[in-house]
């Protein structure tokens, strides 16, 4: 019974770290060197992430799926249909608010993404 009990109690410790992990990435990221804005949306109910790359400025869409999540880092494939390019993305949580986001592939690049803040106007 003892050994029931605290493989539930570790269980139920693992899933709370993964969902805080998760959950730290959601939320509307920005970074001043791309016109693109990256929402990450936390299912809590499954404890999965799902994000979306798009840019009001250029009126585009990149699409971009999650291809691995280890520790702080969620890994993604990207590809923008307009201009073909495909990306492989490490998004790292660097700390509170703050992300790194390396690219790899056709674009080469390191940025810096904050997360913004969302006020409701009701």
């Amino acid at each position: 019974m003892k050994k029931i009990i605290l493989n539930l109690i570790l269980l139920l410790t693992i899933n709370t770290y993964g969902q805080e992990t998760l959950k730290k990435f959601e939320g509307i990221w920005t970074s001043k060197n791309t016109k693109f804005i990256t929402v990450f949306t936390h299912n809590s109910d499954g404890d999965f992430l799902t994000i979306y790359t798009f840019s009001f400025a250029s009126n585009a869409l990149v699409e971009e799926h999650i291809t691995k999540i280890k520790k702080e880092i969620v890994y993604t494939k990207t590809v923008n249909p307009e201009n073909k390019w495909k990306v492989k993305v490490e998004y790292r949580w660097i700390k509170e608010n703050e992300l790194i986001a390396i690219f790899k592939g056709d674009a080469n690049v390191t940025l810096k993404y904050k997360k913004a803040g969302l006020a409701i106007n009701h």
